[in-house]
């Protein structure tokens, strides 16, 4: 098959695509980002397979489990919301009969079925500490990039989240060494995040070198092309800005900002952090199944975090009990000592007045009590 036949057959294949689209718009309503994860997920797939789709018929199951299988360095999450576009675009394309009955076989797995798997490789779902100090020393030097991966690592927020702040949604308090950042746009509700961790990269950003310094109500995180400079970046720029770092510092593996979320969740949970604290901090409703999505923390970990903080209680417990004994006994010294002082003092009292009533002819009588 020669490139003039490739791209004609491309061209045909596309037109489907954007006729499968445009009629997902009309009959779903879908909004822009839905139109690109369609568009992203399926632009590959009818490039891999290099001929029209009217010929899908011989199309076997090996060939669709052998595109999926590209996707396996992502999150389950990815490669089932891939497979489910995937199989609405076939299942589409199946209304003439079209297709070999195998591919109709093909189904995404259901919410009890994700529900049940154990995450093979929970490593695909967090960033290590020496990642993220790869990322941060070698992945970029500019510092609006440093702050970005700082500010999803230390907050935990959704990259929706970040783009949505402002200059002014960056607070230090000096006097508790806490800084909170305001997202005053969320999927869930608007919130402050605290953190006592110090965000060294996202108060010089804020600090320093953000064009909008002091500008409260212009954007925190800006584009730097020659034709949007300083405007505020989209939720793409975002993920490109992370895949670059990564590239930049070596990571192999495909890094991605929900990772970052996932990280920052698992860590907060391994700290001890109430459960209440975790939804309020990452915008959850009380008592939401998604803690266990994003909290990746196993039997292994459990047990360092006991073993911890038995290693330091004892000595923090026994110090803790021996001042305690300390001020007590001191304060008992002195309660004693104050009570032999008041006791000589009323045995004068008493004499001096015994005598004064001697002298003038005067005793005292005291009456037994029934």
């Amino acid at each position: 098959m020669n490139k003039s036949t490739d791209k004609t057959i491309l061209q045909h294949n596309e037109k489907l695509l954007n006729d499968f689209i445009q009629n997902k718009i009309h009959r779903d309503g879908i909004n822009k980002i839905s139109q690109k994860t369609i568009a992203h997920t399926l632009i590959p797939f009818i490039k891999y397979n290099k001929k029209p789709i009217d010929f899908f018929n011989t199309i076997t199951e090996q060939q669709i489990y052998q595109f999926i299988e590209q996707y396996s360095l992502t999150s389950r999450r990815v490669v089932i919301n891939r497979i489910k576009e995937l199989c609405r675009f076939i299942h589409k394309l199946d209304e003439d009969d079209k297709l070999p009955s195998s591919l109709r076989r093909i189904k995404p797995p259901t919410k009890k079925q994700i529900d049940k798997e154990t995450p093979p490789n929970i490593e695909h779902k967090i960033i290590t500490s020496d990642e993220y100090n790869l990322l941060i020393t070698k992945g970029s030097s500019h510092p609006m990039d440093k702050a970005l991966l700082e500010t999803m690592y230390l907050f935990g927020c959704r990259p929706s989240e970040l783009i949505s702040m402002n200059w002014n949604h960056v607070k230090e308090d000096p006097n508790t060494g806490i800084t909170t950042i305001t997202v005053p746009h969320s999927k869930t509700k608007p919130r402050e995040i605290p953190t006592t961790q110090y965000p060294k990269y996202l108060l010089d950003w804020v600090n320093v070198y953000c064009p909008n310094m002091n500008k409260e109500d212009e954007p925190l995180w800006v584009n730097r092309s020659y034709k949007n400079r300083d405007a505020r970046i989209q939720e793409y720029t975002v993920f490109s800005i992370i895949k670059t770092m990564s590239k930049h510092a070596g990571i192999t593996r495909n890094i991605h900002p929900y990772m970052l979320r996932h990280t920052c969740i698992t860590r907060d949970s391994a700290n001890g952090m109430l459960r209440t604290h975790i939804e309020s901090k990452h915008g959850w409703v009380k008592g939401t199944p998604m803690l266990k999505v994003y909290d990746h923390n196993g039997t292994e970990d459990l047990k360092k975090y006991l073993t911890e903080n038995i290693k330091g209680d004892k000595p923090e417990t026994f110090t803790s009990l021996k001042k305690e004994k300390e001020t007590m006994e001191k304060t008992l010294s002195q309660e004693i000592d104050r009570l032999k002082k008041e006791n000589i003092m009323a045995k004068t009292v008493f004499k001096k007045l015994i005598t004064q009533l001697a002298e003038n002819g005067m005793t005292l009588h005291f009456e037994e009590e029934h």
